[in-house]
Parts: structure tokens; C-alpha cells; sequence
């Protein structure tokens, strides 16, 4: 945190109008410096001075992340794309009538997700992905790391590998839901699914790691005879040259 200070108390946001918000230097809290924090690798010492930041549990690190809120929250309230952002953190099918929502327990960030009022469909594992249903209602789209090893719901692990799209059918059980996209051609790939909003085609997303550059592929639902399976879909770019959106 201490170290991106630098950066962080001089970006600048620029709205849909012509004003701009700036956060002084003045305003930033000081993180305190702990200079007695040195490891010694292979002879060559090496200080960490801010490692106490990394008990988040801690009353120092706690009034540490309080100082930062009191100004992060008021500069993204400004932001003219809050308001979007706000409506995509959940997912409602086309005509508004069951909601997928996640919730996150233990501190972790593996989510489950439910429908409406507490609707029998619930889906586990859930990890860094986004939720898109089928224009019909019929499901809805998801990622989760298919090989994840936990011993405990809520629990994250070690290192996740093989970040995959899932299709989940209202009323089944989410055991059955269905692999309709990886990529094991590399381990680190992030892939996100998006329906548009005619239904039609389901948009891919596949990034590597938090690497800024994206693939995109498209899939014509319209084309699937049958039950929602393993597709192969059209690259539209499948290069990791730039980011596409």
C-alpha cells in the first residue's frame, strides 16, 4: 500500500465533463516504517519494512485501511461510471424477475450463487467471474477453477489453475453444470463469458493472468441444437496484442 503511495495520491479521474479530481499529498496517511524487518536471502539482506501490513487483522493495519476508505470513497463516488459498475455487480435475467448474486464468507473470495428467494439453485466455487444468464432464462453462464482442492467451503487454495466457463441449468443441481469452455493450452488463463443482450452470442473473454492484454471469441447460441455443451467458438482477436472490450 505504502509503496504505490507515490502513484496512487496523484492519479487524477476524469469525468464525462470537463472537471477532473485530484487527491492532494497532504491528505495521504503515512504508513510507519519498521525498520528493524530484514530477511537475509543467500547472504544479501533485504528490509520489509511495511510487513505489518500484512496481518489485516491487526488494530495498526486496520486504522491504516480507515484512513485510506476516508479518501478513496468520497473520490470514487465521483466517478460518473460508479453508477454502471453499481448495476453490473449483479445480474438480473432480461425481465428482472430472479436476481444471481454472490456471497462471500470467511474472508474468501469464493462465492456461491443464489436466485431470488432462496431458490433451490445454488452454485459453489465460484472465483473471479462475472454472471450471465440466457436471454430465456433457461441459465446462466460462470467461471470457477474446475480443479481447485479445499478442504473447507469458503477456504482459498495454494494456487488456482485451468480458470474455465460453466453453464448452469435453472433447477439442476450444480454438480451437473456443464464445462462449455477452457483453455488448457495454458494454466493461467483468466476467461470471462458474456451473453449479449439480444441473446444471441456469447462473447469470451480470455486474458493471461493480471497481464493487460485480452483474446475475444464470439459463439452463435442460436446455432446449438440441443442442451448447452462444450463449444468451439469464432476468434475475433486471438492475439494477446492489446485489450479489447
Amino acid at each position: 500500500l505504502a509503496r504505490r503511495a507515490s502513484v496512487w495520491h496523484r492519479m487524477r479521474f476524469s469525468s464525462s465533463s470537463s472537471s477532473s479530481i485530484q487527491i492532494h499529498p497532504s491528505v495521504y496517511p503515512t504508513a510507519r516504517r519498521d525498520e528493524s524487518i530484514v530477511d537475509n536471502y543467500h547472504g544479501t539482506m533485504v528490509p520489509d519494512p511495511y510487513r505489518w501490513m500484512e496481518d489485516p487483522d491487526s488494530e495498526e493495519t486496520r486504522h491504516f485501511v480507515d484512513q485510506l476508505n476516508a479518501i478513496s470513497e468520497p473520490f470514487i463516488a465521483q466517478a460518473a461510471s460508479r453508477e454502471t459498475i453499481r448495476k453490473r455487480t449483479s445480474a438480473w435475467t432480461q425481465d428482472g424477475s430472479i436476481l444471481a448474486y454472490g456471497l462471500s464468507e470467511k474472508g474468501s473470495d469464493w462465492f456461491r450463487g443464489v436466485d431470488k428467494k432462496d431458490l433451490e439453485d445454488t452454485i459453489t466455487g465460484v472465483k473471479h467471474s462475472s454472471l450471465s444468464w440466457m436471454r430465456d432464462k433457461s441459465g446462466l453462464f460462470y467461471c470457477k477453477y474446475p480443479d481447485h482442492k479445499t478442504a473447507i467451503d469458503g477456504t482459498s487454495v495454494e494456487k488456482h489453475e485451468n480458470h474455465s466457463l460453466y453453464f448452469h441449468r435453472m433447477g439442476t443441481d450444480c454438480k451437473d453444470d456443464v464445462l462449455v469452455y477452457d483453455r488448457r493450452d495454458s494454466s493461467n488463463f483468466m476467461i470471462g463469458g458474456t451473453v449479449t443482450e439480444d441473446g444471441r452470442y456469447l462473447i469470451i473473454d480470455v486474458s493471461r493472468g493480471c497481464d493487460p492484454f485480452n483474446m475475444m471469441y464470439y459463439y452463435d447460441l442460436s446455432t446449438m441444437n440441443g442442451p448447452i455443451g462444450r463449444i468451439n467458438p469464432t476468434p475475433l482477436f486471438d492475439k494477446l496484442e492489446a485489450k479489447y472490450e
